[in-house]
């Protein structure tokens, strides 16, 4: 059929999840995994329980997240991002 043909960087779709994650401690490459198996191009997860904040890439090739967290002081329980990195980041700067 008709149509124009997607010729940029920019996916057609993007699929979004949340999960409640209950620690992000030793479950980095699982998480990354189930997200890249189930396609999930943007998540965001509760409960990460990592004490800070900041950005990180987990994965390794096609399956590379940038996970970005941020805990308040007062929760300390944590809320974060992961985006896929193929394509995704673009649209965020």
């Amino acid at each position: 059929m008709g149509g124009r043909k997607n010729t940029s960087n920019v996916p057609d779709c993007i699929r979004f999840a949340t999960w409640n994650i209950g620690t992000m401690l030793g479950r980095s490459a699982e998480v990354v995994e189930t997200l890249h198996r189930r396609k999930i191009d943007v998540c965001c997860v509760q409960e990460t329980r990592w004490t800070g904040s900041g950005a990180r890439v987990m994965g390794k090739g096609m399956s590379r997240y940038k996970f970005f967290c941020k805990v308040v002081k007062t929760v300390m329980q944590g809320l974060g991002y992961l985006f896929q990195t193929a394509g995704l980041i673009g649209l965020l700067m």
